[in-house]
């Protein structure tokens, strides 16, 4: 009986040791004498106030940098493999934070480029009135050259013997006046070679292009094809006209004679080739640069045609608004800023001429991309 009360005593003694090794040794007294027991080994991505290394040391109260990921806390210790720990343990965030920098950046398309490098100061400087060749980017302007070297056509161009006529900067009224008495429409009547051979003189019409039944129109529009007439909402505005010229697209002389030979009694007409550089030439009159020697643009004839035939010419977009971008037609997905300030035509000035003669204002101008020009029998000259 003494023996098993002796055995009971050292095995209650045993585990009240225990206990208070477990309680001397393991806990950590806080500052305000609770116990706690130590807190949980996390890995170093959590950026948890505790570092790890490969031998699972941790180490309580070092804290971490939340906005620098690359930069670890000095440790203190005798350690001497604590230099290759620390090693180690940033390895991996330099390389994560390397990643993070070297991204590739986003580079804009060559086109956007040059729209943003200038194009767009191109097009707010035409709604001023004031652009020059000297403003377009590098590669317009050696196209622009190359084509001025080329002269494909054999321009000769030979300055007015009226003085008047070779000022630069003519007023607005002025240059209605010239625009009027240099620029009347001239229509293919068939006496010309080769159409008189052809036997052409039967299939165009008999009267003149400016005598149609019903000219002059009231009011008229010249609508662009370029890519800032999208999502332009003018449509309604537009079919509210009486006449709005679009540009054809079909094989010209071919397609003339069938339409004529079907349909004689409708009025059909092809510009005199005289009349499209009629126009030239009074671009070239008014402009201080040497412009290139190639034909004006449709747009550009179009504008001249209705003038001939409307008492108001309402031109949308041949003066891009603010939606202007490098998108050429609003019928494709081609984009090129030579398509609104020139290469091959002399777009550039065919605009700037249109912004003369015109009295929109930079608002109309940035909002619509509309310029209002008066008709020939609207405009009064001195005799």
């Amino acid at each position: 009986m003494k023996r098993r009360m002796k055995l009971l005593n050292i095995f209650w003694f045993c585990v009240i040791g225990w206990v208070l090794l477990l309680i001397i040794y393991f806990p950590k007294k806080s500052e305000f004498g609770t116990i706690h027991a130590p807190p949980p080994i996390r890995s170093e991505i959590s950026w948890n106030s505790i570092l790890v290394t490969p031998t699972s040391q941790w180490h309580p109260n070092v804290q971490f940098n939340r906005s620098r990921p690359d930069h670890l806390p000095e440790e203190t210790g005798n350690r001497k493999d604590d230099a290759d720990q620390q090693k180690i343990n940033t390895k991996p965030l330099q390389k994560s934070a390397a990643n993070y920098t070297k991204r590739p950046a986003r580079t804009l398309p060559e086109d956007w480029l040059e729209y943003y490098s200038n194009g767009r100061d191109v097009v707010r400087a035409l709604w001023r009135g004031n652009v020059s060749s000297r403003m377009l980017s590098l590669r317009l302007q050696r196209a622009f050259q190359k084509y001025v070297d080329k002269n494909s056509y054999r321009v000769s161009y030979r300055s007015p013997q009226n003085k008047q006529l070779d000022q630069k900067q003519l007023e607005k009224q002025a240059l209605l006046c010239q625009l009027k008495q240099h620029a009347r429409v001239r229509v293919l009547d068939g006496t010309e070679e080769p159409f008189a051979s052809l036997g052409w003189k039967h299939l165009v019409p008999s009267d003149h292009l400016d005598k149609l039944p019903g000219t002059p129109f009231r009011t008229c529009a010249v609508v662009s094809s370029a890519g800032s007439i999208l999502n332009s909402l003018l449509g309604k505005e537009i079919g509210e006209f009486l006449k709005v010229k679009y540009k054809p697209d079909f094989d010209l002389f071919t397609g003339y004679e069938d339409r004529r030979r079907r349909s004689p009694s409708q009025p059909f007409y092809i510009l005199h080739p005289a009349f499209i550089w009629s126009l030239w030439t009074m671009l070239q009159t008014n402009t201080e640069e040497n412009i290139q020697p190639n034909p004006p643009s449709t747009g550009y004839i179009g504008i001249a045609v209705m003038m001939n035939l409307c008492e108001s010419v309402d031109v949308y977009e041949f003066i891009p608004s603010k939606r202007h971008t490098t998108r050429c037609h609003y019928y494709e997905a081609l984009r090129d800023m030579a398509c609104t300030l020139g290469a091959y035509h002399p777009l550039l000035y065919e605009k700037l001429l249109v912004r003369r003669m015109s009295t929109a204002s930079i608002a109309e101008l940035s909002e619509k991309g509309k310029v209002t020009l008066p008709g020939f029998s609207k405009i009064s000259c001195p005799p």
